[in-house]
C-alpha cells in the first residue's frame, strides 16, 4: 500500500524537533515527503521502510535515515515499538547552512567497523533522548537539545555527501509536479476520478501520465487512489462505530469485493478484526499513532 502525501512536520512542545515513541501493529503509514529530517529507531519488532523506491526492514535497534523530500513509506510486519525523530527544516538550515546541498548517508550496511561504532553513538543518544523523553527531569529540555546537536555534529562530521547539482533539480522538478496531481486526489478521492480527468488537470497526455506516475511513485494511478481510499477508511475504522459499507461510500470505494481482498493482502485480516483490536486494546500505542498520522494528512493539505 504506497499512498504518498506531503506532510508537514509537527513540532513537540519548547523543543525545535518532533519525537514521537509509536507501538503500533497491523498498520501502514503512508508514503510522503517533507522538509525534515527523519530518523526512526527500532525498540522491538519488525518495520518495512521504503525510500525512494529501496526497501530497507528493520528490526530491533536498527534505525535509519530518510533525507529531506526523500519519498518514504513504512509498514509494520510485526507488532512495532519504534522511535520517530524528525528534525525540520528551519533549524536544519540554520545550523547547517548548506544542508540543501548535501545528503547524509548512514543506510548502507557494509560500513566500515569506524563507522560502525559512529552509528551506535548514534543509537545511544536516541535511547538518552527517549529516557528524557518520558521522565522529563528538571532541566531535561537543556540535556535533550546538547544530545540533538552532538547527533547533527556526528552526521554532519561522518556521513554527509554533496548532492549532484542536475540530480537535486531534477528531483525537485519531479516533486513539483507530483503535488498538484496528489493534492488534487486529497480533495477529491472520494469521487469518481477518471484518468482522462487528472491527466488533464497535471498537463500530461494519458499515456504520458501513467508512465511518469508509476515512474516516481511505484504503482499506477488507480492503485494508488485506492490505497489512498484504504488509509482513511483504516483511520475511520479505529476511531468511529460507522458501519463498515458506509464507510466505503463515505470515502469513494464502491467495490466491496475487490475492497475485502485488498484489505487482507495488506493487514492479514478482516475489517471487523481490526477495529475490534483498535478498540479494545489497552495499550494507546495504536490510537495514538493513528491520530499522528491523520493529523499529519489533514496538515498537508495546507501546504
Amino acid at each position: 500500500m504506497d499512498n504518498y502525501y506531503y506532510e508537514q512536520t509537527r513540532l513537540v512542545s519548547d523543543l525545535h524537533v518532533n519525537f514521537e515513541r509509536i507501538l503500533i501493529s497491523k498498520m501502514y503509514i503512508p508514503g510522503h515527503w517533507h522538509e525534515s529530517i527523519e530518523i526512526l529507531y527500532m525498540k522491538d519488532g519488525c518495520l518495512e521502510t521504503i525510500i525512494k523506491n529501496q526497501t530497507f526492514i528493520l528490526k530491533k535497534d536498527d534505525f535509519i535515515l530518510v533525507n529531506p523530500r526523500d519519498l518514504h513509506s513504512t509498514r509494520c510486519l510485526s507488532y512495532c515499538d519504534y522511535i520517530l525523530l524528525q528534525i525540520p527544516y528551519p533549524m536544519l538550515k540554520n545550523y547547517i547552512p548548506d544542508i540543501d546541498t548535501i545528503r547524509f548517508e548512514i543506510n548502507d550496511p557494509a560500513v566500515n567497523p569506524i563507522i560502525q561504532t559512529k552509528l551506535r553513538q548514534i543509537k545511544e543518544i536516541i535511547q538518552q533522548m527517549l529516557v528524557l523523553f518520558d521522565v522529563k527531569p528538571l532541566g531535561s529540555h537543556l540535556k535533550f537539545t546538547s544530545l540533538l546537536f552532538e547527533m547533527l555534529y556526528l552526521l554532519y562530521h561522518n556521513f554527509q555527501v554533496p548532492i549532484d547539482p542536475e540530480t537535486m533539480e531534477k528531483d525537485t522538478r519531479n516533486l513539483e509536479r507530483l503535488k498538484p496531481i496528489l493534492d488534487y486526489v486529497k480533495e477529491h478521492y472520494n469521487e469518481k476520478i477518471l484518468l482522462n480527468e487528472i491527466s488533464a488537470y497535471a498537463g500530461f497526455t494519458p499515456e504520458y501520465f501513467c508512465r511518469f506516475f508509476k515512474k516516481h511513485i511505484g504503482i499506477t494511478f488507480v492503485e494508488y487512489l485506492n490505497q489512498y481510499r484504504f488509509n482513511c477508511i483504516y483511520q475511520d475504522l479505529g476511531s468511529t462505530d460507522t458501519p463498515l459499507l458506509t464507510l466505503l461510500e463515505m470515502h469513494g470505494f464502491t467495490n466491496y469485493k475487490l475492497f475485502r481482498k485488498m484489505f487482507y493482502d495488506i493487514y492479514g485480516c478482516t475489517p471487523g478484526q481490526i477495529r475490534k483490536e483498535l478498540v479494545t486494546r489497552k495499550d494507546t500505542g495504536n490510537q495514538h499513532a493513528i491520530s499522528f498520522w491523520m493529523n499529519s494528512i489533514n496538515a498537508s493539505k495546507d501546504i
